[in-house]
């Protein structure tokens, strides 16, 4: 029996494919740069490589969730910039509004520019945010909080009361119709030169218009007059119709003086007896059966026609006005004036500043003073006559956590918490 083989080429072949498969592996590791590119290169070794790669990769994640939490920051810095912008501007407002040389008009418009202010403010509060999360305007799945403003009001006024030398008085404007207050001088002011009003409204202070001595507020309104050496006041009235004639085209009140308020601008308005009135009339219609006279006209929305209120009845002014009659005594009425207060140390506090006097629930916790020595303590039944304390609703406090480490431990989060911006939660 003849066996056909060749031990010899067999060899060869299996020492050939020992060859090809650790020339395939140096091959692949030359390719793809890895000594180990699967357990059987090195179990243990590929075990620590896969852990290595791990961290490597949620660090890298990691970096990219801080540079987004960086972003959401610098998105609510931003914002918060010009939020203190507004602040600023709110503190030079305030500063401006303080000066006596401005009118009670001037006051209303620097108070409309705050209110914008104040309305800009909640509105960044409520718009700014970062992917969809709003940063400013807290967390409103969270139960509200109560934020106090507490201030106060400091009038410097001479006491008026008849308690003199006790309790400081003012005296308070008390009827729901506007009242007028302007210089005596527009007694004297060239035609159609408007001189700007003081506008006072119900419970406004016009201490300062008054005339000085002492005042029996308990007996009578009557002796409460304005001081017409200085002072002139005027109230709405109603066109009266015979007065008006046409002469020559022009729209005149007979013989008689006629003022106006200009109630965009708080500006009274002097025409003089003779001038031309149409200017500020509308609907002028002519009584035909009455050459020269108005049988309808009517004062422009712009404008309202005043009358004297109030005081001597032999003022100049009321004379010259003559189109009404006056409008009688004013009904004034007298309050506790409120005083600056001051802390332990005799240091006066501001209004913002009284916060800290309170609790988070507006309770008053002491240590306020109606003096600089701190002899006259004020108590918790008193605090009320010299604070006003006002509440709103705040957002809870925003947070939320950035995600810096390798593994999903706790330990490897950064906390954020941002406060509620709004105007309210600033206390302003």
């Amino acid at each position: 029996m003849v066996v056909q083989h060749n031990l010899q080429a067999m060899n060869a072949n299996r020492m050939l494919g020992v060859t090809t498969k650790s020339l395939a592996k140096s091959t692949e590791k030359l390719s793809s740069g890895y000594r180990i590119n699967r357990a059987a290169d090195d179990a243990a070794g590929l075990s620590i490589s896969e852990k290595m790669r791990k961290q490597i990769r949620g660090l890298t994640q990691a970096s990219s969730n801080a540079e987004d939490g960086i972003s959401s920051v610098q998105t609510a810095e931003g914002a918060l910039g010009e939020v203190t912008d507004m602040l600023q501007r709110m503190n030079e407002l305030v500063i401006q509004a303080a000066n006596g040389t401005n009118s009670t008009t001037d006051r209303g418009y620097i108070q409309d520019e705050l209110d914008q202010l104040v309305t800009e403010i909640d509105r960044v509060a409520e718009t700014t945010k970062f992917n969809e999360t709003y940063l400013l305007k807290g967390d409103d799945k969270l139960d509200k909080t109560k934020a106090y403003t507490v201030n106060y009001a400091i009038t410097y006024t001479e006491n008026l009361g008849s308690n003199a030398g006790a309790v400081p008085q003012k005296i308070e404007y008390n009827s729901n119709d506007n009242l007028y207050i302007v210089s005596a001088s527009i007694s004297e002011v060239t035609a159609n030169m408007p001189l700007s009003a003081d506008v006072i409204k119900a419970g406004d202070d016009v201490t300062k218009f008054l005339q000085s001595g002492k005042v029996d507020l308990n007996a009578t309104t009557n002796n409460v007059k304005i001081n017409e050496d200085k002072y002139v006041a005027f109230k709405n009235t109603s066109l009266n119709i015979g007065d008006l004639e046409i002469n020559d085209g022009l729209v005149t009140v007979n013989g008689k003086d006629t003022y106006l308020i200009d109630t965009e601008t708080n500006e009274i308005i002097r025409v003089r007896d003779g001038e031309d009135l149409s200017k500020y009339l509308k609907n002028i219609v002519e009584d035909k059966a009455n050459v020269g006279q108005l049988e309808f006209a009517e004062v422009k929305d712009q404008y309202r026609l005043l009358a004297w209120a109030g005081g001597n009845q032999d003022h100049d002014v009321q004379n010259s006005l003559g189109m009404v009659n006056a409008v009688g005594v004013l009904d004034f009425k007298g309050s506790e004036s409120l005083q600056k207060l001051y802390d332990a140390d005799g240091k006066e506090v501001s209004g913002m500043a009284l916060n800290k006097f309170y609790d988070d629930k507006g309770i008053y916790q002491g240590g306020l003073y109606t003096d600089s020595q701190a002899t006259n303590a004020v108590s918790v039944d008193d605090i009320y006559k010299y604070t006003t304390m006002n509440s709103a609703d705040v957002t809870a406090d925003l947070e939320f956590s950035l995600h810096v480490g390798a593994d999903s431990a706790r330990t490897n989060k950064i906390t954020a918490r941002i406060e509620s911006m709004s105007a309210a939660a600033l206390g302003i």
